[in-house]
Order: C-alpha cells, then structure tokens, then sequence
C-alpha cells in the first residue's frame, strides 16, 4: 500500500496551509524530491525542478510566509511533480488565488500533466476550468457519482437532474426538476478527470 501511495501526489486548494510558512522554499522542495526519489538532491536539482514550474531561483533562499499565492502554488505543483508520480490530485488549485494569475496556474498544470504523462484527478466547482482543462468529467451528488462522461457530452447534454441544476446554477437560470436532498444548487463537487489534456 505504501508503495502505491507513494505514486499519489495532492496539490491543495490554499498552497499557504499546505507549505509550512516559516520553512525555505528550496528545503520544502527538497524534502519532496528526497522523499520520491530516495536521495538527498542537489542545488542543481532544486534549480532544475524550479525551471520546470517557471519559479525564479532566488526563491529557493526565501520562506514560504514571503512568496505570493501564484509563487507558493508554483512551489506546490513542484512538490507535487517531484519524481514524477503516477497520479497527481489537484484539489481546487486556483479558486484561492487572484484572477489574474489563474490563468498562469492552469497553463502551467496543463502543461506539467502532459511532459509528466501523469494521470490527473481535477476537483473543482467553477465549470470554466472545467471546459478549459479536462476531457472527462464525473459529477458527485452526496459521494456518489450520478453522471460520467466526456466533457462536452455531460455539459451540454447532461442527463442527471443535479447535473442539469449545477450548470443552471453557474448559467444563472433555475432549472427543474430540483433534486431531492440537494440543499442549494451549487453544493457538492464536481470531480474531473484530466486524463488527457486539449
């Protein structure tokens, strides 16, 4: 089991909980890249895997609690790519940043899942990303998963009511039937799978 787990790699939702604060950049990402490849990396390892998420070398020298939020997700997408995992989970990774360095982010997500040719578990509520990123889409109601299928199919053609009510919701109508249970439109998630990227 340890060794499966070890392939699995989570970026969170807020990246200024999931990195210690007070610790440098450049020791966070080595433990990351220690622990995946079972030795100690080097200062031109650290350097390489900053290249890979576009982070400015100075940052190594720097504590998490002084990098912005789009710096410290680059820093937890690299954590997450060290050592190339098998699966990469993206909870969320840009609804706690600013709007203008969302976009970068997903670029960058994008293009790390495809040299890395990791499988991708996308989770988000904000069906833009979802168009934007994923080609297969699976809808939760209450931890069960009501609707799967490719992206375009299930957003423009969706067959499951809570399906229907979460695109009405983000469209701005209100569409029936409502879906028992449900509470307000927008509750409960949304989990994409980036098996592949456009």
């Amino acid at each position: 089991m340890t060794r499966y787990l070890s392939n699995i790699r989570i970026v969170f939702q807020n990246p200024a909980s999931a990195l210690n604060r007070r610790r440098k950049i450049g020791k966070q990402m080595g433990r990351s890249l220690a622990l995946a490849t079972g030795k100690r990396s080097s200062v031109t390892d650290l350097e390489a895997l900053a290249d890979k998420v576009r982070l400015p070398h100075y940052n190594l020298d720097n504590h998490a609690r002084s990098l912005s939020g789009g710096l410290l997700q680059r820093v937890a997408i690299a954590c997450a790519i060290a050592g190339q995992p098998e699966v990469i989970v993206f909870d969320e990774p840009t609804s706690a940043l600013d709007v203008s360095v969302q976009a970068d982010i997903l670029n960058l997500i994008v293009e790390q899942v495809r040299k890395t040719q990791a499988a991708a578990i996308f989770v988000t509520h904000d069906l833009a990303v979802v168009r934007q990123v994923v080609d297969r889409v699976m809808v939760l109601f209450h931890g069960e998963a009501v609707e799967t299928g490719y992206v375009d199919d299930v957003l423009d053609r969706p067959q499951h009511p809570y399906t229907a009510r979460l695109l009405a919701a983000f469209s701005g109508e209100d569409m029936r039937p409502e879906v028992a249970g449900a509470g307000p439109s927008t509750n409960g998630p949304t989990a994409l799978e980036l098996s592949s990227v456009r």
